[in-house]
């Protein structure tokens, strides 16, 4: 059964008081296949810039986190540079998941990772991590990167063990 290990809030930063106005939600969902699910949904507003349906991603493992990126450049800020490169890669799927082991050669999708860190966009991306989502060993890339970022990590974590049959806690208390 797969879980969500991370979320991503993508739209506009507010300039003078922090947060985020998303348009779009990126979730992370790991387990014995990892995939990257893209929906659009605004809160804050009715009208959607370029509505579309929820799109899925099968990610290397080795360029998880960048891969997601490259999933955002090119469906929501809709970059021509990188929807030129990227389309004979990912359209014509027929509803099908777009496999970037199998869709893509690597060296095509490492020139398309170096043309999105290029990129200067007025997007934020919030990052909400859980404890054991693999984009943890990931975020250094994102000093790579001209984009706001918000990155949130775990700082408490206390679940029952199904195992030990104990709870476990991780972190401190209190939380400022």
């Amino acid at each position: 059964m797969a879980t969500l290990t991370a979320q991503l809030l993508i739209g506009k930063g507010h300039p003078y008081h922090g947060g985020i106005n998303p348009t779009h939600y990126l979730f992370l969902s790991e387990n014995s296949v990892p995939a990257w699910i893209l929906v659009p949904e605004n809160l804050l507003s009715s009208k959607h810039p370029k509505p579309f349906k929820k799109k899925v991603w099968i990610p290397t493992l080795e360029h998880m986190l960048e891969d997601g990126l490259l999933m955002v450049v090119y469906y929501v800020l809709n970059d021509p540079v990188i929807q030129e490169k990227a389309r004979p890669f990912i359209e014509g799927k027929k509803g099908r998941r777009v496999q970037l082991y199998e869709d893509i050669d690597m060296s095509s999708l490492r020139e398309l990772h170096a043309l999105c860190r290029q990129m200067d966009t007025d997007y934020k991306i919030a990052f909400t991590i859980f404890d054991d989502s693999t984009l943890n060993g990931h975020l250094d890339v994102l000093k790579q990167y001209k984009m706001d970022v918000e990155i949130c990590l775990s700082c408490y974590h206390r679940y029952e063990n199904v195992w030990g049959q104990r709870t476990v806690e991780r972190g401190s208390w209190p939380i400022r």
